[in-house]
């Protein structure tokens, strides 16, 4: 004979494995937006090396072809100056470097359960973010009728990006 309370015992643990069930299904869904830790992210979208090519002679539409379109152009007579800016992520922020520390952040999140994001996280924000760069080019008019570099100042601006 079963005692009259045992039917009760049944149905609480019934809903106790509900209950147990949600909240693994929560742990997985907060895990896995974890797992896409912000220092990972913060790292893959840091600025690349870059070192424009910019010497005397070059084609106008070459440095625009590297740098983009000129923040400003002012012509004058037979001269041209553009105004250009850009992100030099230096060899800190290159393909293989930048694989590393992905890794080692991932690794750290595992080990520490994301704790470690509060280290990682600046470290990204701070120490590796690129140098912005502000560079005056002076075109002049070649015999073929196109703009040539004529003179280039590459100036790095004070402070550096926040990307």
């Amino acid at each position: 004979m079963k005692p009259a309370f045992s039917d009760t015992n049944e149905s609480m643990r019934g809903g106790w494995n509900g209950v147990r069930r949600m909240a693994l299904l929560l742990t997985g869904l907060l895990a896995s937006q974890l797992l896409t830790g912000c220092a990972q992210f913060m790292a893959f979208n840091q600025p690349s090396p870059m070192k424009p090519g910019l010497a005397v002679g070059e084609k106008r539409l070459t440095v625009m072809a590297q740098l983009g379109r000129p923040l400003t152009t002012e012509q004058h007579g037979s001269m041209l100056t553009d105004v250009y800016r850009y992100t030099d992520g230096g060899t800190k922020n290159n393909a293989l470097s930048k694989t590393a520390r992905i890794l080692v952040y991932t690794g750290g999140d595992l080990f520490t359960v994301w704790l470690d994001q509060v280290i990682w996280m600046p470290l990204e924000a701070f120490g590796f973010k690129g140098t912005i760069h502000a560079v005056t080019i002076d075109f002049s008019k070649a015999v073929d009728e196109s703009w040539e570099i004529n003179h280039v100042d590459d100036r790095i601006t004070k402070g550096s990006s926040a990307n």
